[in-house]
C-alpha cells in the first residue's frame, strides 16, 4: 500500500487480491521540499506555480481516503473511490474489495455514489477499479473467482466489466472471454464509445520446480480488444512496448505455494536504489494510464522509460505512438484525464527506480495528444489537496476536507 496525506485526507493505492503490488512510492506532498527540484531542459516549458481560485462545497462528509485513479469527464465532473470509514480500509486491505465510486457534479454541486454489485455466482471478487468515458459513462473492472476453493493455479480469475446507468444503477455485467489458453490478469481497461473494451495487464507463465509443482509469474504484457459482449477480438501490438528483461522468469518467480498474482510474484528482492528500469517492467504495465478522447479513440500512456503514449482506435488499430519527454528523470505517469478542449492533463510522480534519497515533487503536465509535446507544466502547492483534473475553465481541481470535515473541491489557476 502506498499513501500520502493531504489536509486530513489519505491518498491510497491498493493493487489487490490477484494483483501485483505496484511498488511505486508516492511521496507525501506535505513532506516534500517546497523548493522546485525539476531541472529544465532545452525547449521544455517552464514550471508554473498555482494560486488559489476558491472552493466548491458539496454538503457531504469529506472522504476518509481517496484511492488512486481519480478521473474527470469532459464536463469537469470528478470521479473518485472513497471508503466510508477507516474500518473499511482495515477490513478490505487484504480482501481486495474497493470502496464505492463517487461522482461530484460540478454544476449542481451534488454527489452520486456507484456501488459495486453483488456477485452471487462467484465465491469471491476483487475490484480492480473504474473507468469513465468523456461523456460520463461509468464502468468498473472486477476480477471474480468462480471456484469454491479460490482462484489458485492453474485456475485464474475471470474478468467482469460492470456498466452503470447515469443514476448509478447497474445496467449490465459482461464477462471478458480471452482464449482458453491465455492466463490473463487484467489491471487497467477502457471502454470505447462504441462499447468495445481495451484491456491491458499481464500474461502468466508456469514453470515446474524440482518437486513437480507449478509456479506462475508474469511473463509478458498483454494488451487486447474485446467487443461489447465480451468476445475476444484480438491482441494489440504496441510498438516499443515494455518488455521483460532476459532473466525475468528468475526475477519474478513467486514464492513456493503462492497463488497467481499474489505478493510472492511481485518481482525481485532488489533495492529500489539500485534497480534498473527493466526490473520494474510488470509495475510499468500495471501503472498504465488509459484515457478516452471525444474523437472516439483511447489513449494509453505506458509507465515506461520514457513514457510512451499510444492512440488506439475502437477496431484495434494503433494509430500512432508518441514519446513523452520529461526534463526530470525518475518520473512516470500516475493518473490523467482529457480536458474539454482535447488535451491531456497528466500527473507525473516519483517512479520506483528513482533513488530513495531523492524526493521528486509531483508535476502536472498538459500534453498535446497528437504530438506528445508538453504544453504546460504546473507545480502543486503542498496544501492543495488530492489532485483530480483540469475543468473546462482551465482550473486545476483538488479534493480536500474543510475545517468541519465536509468535502470541498479546491480550485487553482496558474499565474
Amino acid at each position: 500500500m502506498s499513501c500520502r496525506k493531504h489536509s486530513g485526507l489519505v491518498f491510497v493505492m491498493i493493487l489487490t487480491g490477484f494483483s501485483l503490488t505496484a511498488g511505486r512510492l508516492r511521496a507525501s506532498q506535505g513532506e516534500v521540499q517546497k523548493e522546485q527540484q525539476t531541472k529544465q531542459s532545452a525547449g521544455s516549458p517552464p514550471v508554473r506555480e498555482l494560486e488559489s481560485a476558491g472552493t466548491a462545497d458539496f454538503g457531504v462528509p469529506g472522504p476518509v481516503a481517496v484511492y488512486a485513479g481519480t478521473r474527470c469527464d469532459a464536463d469537469g465532473n470528478v470521479y473518485f473511490e472513497s471508503p466510508p470509514s477507516l474500518e473499511f480500509i482495515e477490513q478490505n486491505a487484504r480482501s481486495g474489495n474497493r470502496p464505492p465510486l463517487t461522482k461530484l457534479s460540478m454544476e449542481s454541486k451534488s454527489a452520486t455514489r456507484f456501488q459495486y454489485p453483488p456477485l452471487p455466482d462467484y465465491s469471491s471478487h476483487f475490484d480492480q477499479g473504474f473507468y469513465v468515458t468523456p461523456r460520463g459513462d461509468v464502468f468498473a473492472l472486477v476480477q471474480a473467482c468462480p471456484y469454491k476453493d479460490g482462484c489458485k493455479p492453474p485456475h485464474f480469475p475471470v474478468n467482469l466489466v460492470v456498466k452503470y446507468n447515469h443514476d448509478a444503477s447497474v445496467d449490465s455485467i459482461i464477462r471478458l472471454k480471452p482464449p482458453s489458453d491465455l492466463p490473463l490478469l487484467a489491471f487497467k481497461f477502457a471502454v470505447f464509445l462504441d462499447g468495445n473494451v481495451l484491456v491491458t495487464g499481464l500474461e502468466e507463465a508456469a514453470e515446474e520446480d524440482e518437486a513437480g509443482r507449478s509456479h506462475y509469474w508474469p511473463s509478458k504484457p498483454f494488451t487486447g480488444i474485446f467487443d461489447r459482449d465480451g468476445a475476444y477480438v484480438g491482441p494489440l501490438s504496441l510498438p516499443n512496448d515494455i518488455t521483460p528483461p532476459p532473466n525475468a522468469a528468475a526475477e519474478t518467480a513467486p514464492k513456493k505455494g503462492s497463488p497467481a498474482g499474489a505478493n510472492g510474484a511481485t518481482g525481485p528482492e532488489q533495492s529500489v536504489d539500485t534497480a534498473k528500469p527493466g526490473i520494474f517492467w510488470a509495475q510499468g504495465v500495471i501503472g498504465s494510464v488509459l484515457m478516452g478522447g471525444l474523437d472516439g479513440n483511447v489513449y494509453l500512456l505506458r509507465a515506461s522509460y520514457p513514457p510512451l503514449l499510444y492512440s488506439i482506435s475502437p477496431d484495434g488499430r494503433v494509430l500512432d505512438e508518441r514519446t513523452i519527454t520529461l526534463s526530470q528523470p525518475g518520473m512516470w505517469p500516475t493518473q490523467g484525464s482529457f480536458t474539454q478542449d482535447g488535451r491531456l492533463f497528466v500527473e507525473f510522480s516519483q517512479a520506483p527506480t528513482a533513488p530513495r534519497n531523492e524526493q521528486l515533487h509531483p508535476i502536472f503536465a498538459v500534453i498535446d495528444p497528437q504530438t506528445g509535446s508538453i504544453l504546460e507544466m504546473y507545480d502543486v502547492p503542498s496544501t492543495a489537496g488530492i489532485p483530480a483534473c483540469m475543468d473546462p475553465q482551465n482550473e486545476l481541481l483538488f479534493l480536500k476536507s474543510d475545517k468541519t470535515g465536509q468535502l470541498e473541491v479546491a480550485k487553482f489557476v496558474a499565474h
